[in-house]
């Protein structure tokens, strides 16, 4: 008889996983199953876990020895074992490998250490949602497993005593190379010798600037993804009044809204819109009729088309008190999607039409998303140009606040 035998016997796995439960402590019935697990892989009980069981079977060896019928304590007393001994690796690497589907990632091997641990939760829980899923731990093989990205590299560039694969030290070398030249690689506005606006280290396919208007410029490049511009650039956009419009464009694109407080009127958030062609409105759970119809109102007191708009929901009869429904019908919102549909509203869900439509937005003003559906939390996370708003309701005022 082995010593994984009685565990199996404490855990009741493996030939035992149909036997009565013996009276052990909960928590030693969750360690003998943790083990107990670990010897149904085949892998074997480290020095310290085997002296650990073996503590805990001599506590219960009495049990042991009436459920088996023979005295345990000598199998106690000088142990034999299943398994090999399990060694774990002392050395400290980082490697890049493939996996079975020829992606390369960054594998990181060390002993159990709480502190590196720690410091790779907490650059779990600083990164993006997307980011965030390509760390992880594969509990079967025991290393850390990282995406190949930048974020991930430069991460992992600040670990000291560990063994760093040749390929990784050169990703650390050329990323710091370009930290000490960033202003030539990053996407950015500045201005060329005559004062004009250009594109410095962007996309041949990105248009050329036609525009000598700065609001129009910088929103026009960050449509495209261009969020930097130059010092220049930026003190001339201090002198703009608009508050919204600044704190829009210093908006960070993961933070999805404008920083600011103060309360705001539909001009200085037309003055964002103008410049946007497809923009999607999100009207909250509730409150549709309030939403639609200040929004509605305001879009057409700058000359906004009926033609241009489509209300994408309806209420259910028992939900439509306020004739949310009739003012749809009433102004010409129930229109179908087409080339020309350029301001889309929906609430509760991003519906399959629009889906289907492929339609791309360069902006969306979101009032809320009270009892929202999957398809538009994940389609809000994934946005880049999102204003978010806080619940008062859009009359004629606009009396918006970001928050």
């Amino acid at each position: 008889m082995f010593i994984e035998d009685l565990i199996d016997r404490l855990a009741c796995e493996g030939n035992y996983m149909f036997s009565s439960s013996l009276s052990i402590s909960s928590n030693d019935f969750k360690l003998m199953s943790s083990f107990s697990t670990q010897i149904a892989h085949g892998r074997g009980l480290t020095e310290k876990q085997k002296n650990y069981a073996i503590k805990i079977l001599k506590k219960y060896s009495s049990i042991l020895s009436a459920e088996f019928g023979v005295d345990i304590n000598p199998l106690l007393t000088n142990p034999a074992m299943k398994f090999p001994t399990r060694v774990i690796p002392q050395s400290r690497n980082i490697t890049i490998e493939k996996d079975e589907n020829s992606i390369s990632y960054i594998i990181a091997r060390f002993p159990y250490d709480k502190e590196i641990i720690d410091k790779i939760i907490l650059h779990r829980r600083n990164s993006t949602a997307l980011d965030r899923n390509e760390v992880n731990w594969d509990a079967d093989n025991k290393y850390w497993k990282f995406a190949l990205t930048e974020q991930n590299i430069c991460f992992l560039s600040s670990w000291q005593n560990f063994q760093m694969d040749e390929k990784l030290l050169e990703y650390f070398k050329e990323i710091a190379a370009i930290q000490q030249q960033i202003e030539n690689y990053v996407p950015m506005v500045t201005l060329d010798n005559n004062k004009k606006f250009i594109y410095k280290n962007v996309s041949k396919n990105i248009p050329t600037i036609n525009s000598d208007n700065l609001i129009e410029v910088l929103l026009i490049a960050r449509k495209y993804g261009v969020t930097c511009w130059s010092e220049e650039i930026d003190a001339e956009l201090d002198k703009i009044i608009n508050n919204t419009v600044k704190s829009f464009l210093r908006s960070n694109y993961s933070d999805k809204v404008i920083n600011t407080k103060t309360p705001i009127t539909f001009d200085e958030v037309e003055e964002i819109i103008r410049y946007y062609e497809n923009i999607l409105f999100i009207i909250p759970c509730g409150s549709e009729l309030k939403y639609l119809k200040g929004t509605y109102e305001n879009l057409i007191s700058k000359n906004y088309k009926n033609e241009s708009m489509a209300v994408l929901f309806r209420l259910a009869a028992a939900q439509d008190q306020l004739n949310c429904n009739k003012f749809i019908h009433d102004n010409s919102l129930n229109n179908p999607i087409s080339d020309k549909t350029t301001l889309i509203f929906v609430s509760g869900k991003i519906p399959k039409p629009l889906i289907e439509t492929n339609k791309k937005f360069d902006l969306v003003i979101n009032f809320g998303t009270s009892s929202a559906h999957y398809t538009l939390q994940n389609f809000l996370k994934n946005h880049h140009n999102v204003v978010t708003m806080i619940s008062t309701p859009p009359h004629k005022d606009w009396n918006y606040a970001y928050v």
